[in-house]
């Protein structure tokens, strides 16, 4: 049931599958080395934790994660509760969230990065994840 709040009127929708997408680029920022050198994917955790820790279950061990966002909070385009509550999701998780730092650059080896401290992040791969690359009309 989907209510509209203009009209206040109420109708039903059918579907066999929802899907909620909010992009479907990501933004690179024009960050040099991001599109030579990282994946675009979004369940790495899951993928490592879940399904390769099937065949090798010490991968686990081996695999650290780690989210770099500029801003304050991560998720910041929406409701703070979202945000608060994917942190302590990813706390729970072992993911590391670095908070106030730019990716300045990416090679095939490590990350730079512009923050507090300013600094790298060896890698041996490399995960980007940013918001949708929005374009205007007439634009592509």
């Amino acid at each position: 049931m989907i209510k509209k709040s203009e009209e206040n009127e109420e109708f039903l929708v059918d579907y066999d599958y929802l899907v909620i997408a909010l992009g479907a680029q990501a933004n690179t920022f024009n960050t040099p080395g991001v599109t030579e050198n990282c994946h675009f994917s979004e369940e790495l955790h899951d993928f490592v934790h879940e399904d390769l820790a099937e065949l090798y279950p010490a991968i686990k061990d081996l695999v650290k994660i780690t989210v770099v966002e500029a801003g304050e909070h991560i998720l910041s385009m929406f409701d703070k509760r979202i945000g608060s509550f994917a942190e302590k999701k990813f706390q729970r998780d072992g993911i590391e969230v670095k908070t106030g730092y730019m990716v300045v650059s990416v090679s095939d080896k490590a990350i730079t990065m512009k923050g507090r401290p300013n600094g790298e992040i060896s890698l041996f791969h490399m995960e980007w994840l940013s918001g949708p690359l929005v374009l205007g009309p007439g634009l592509s």
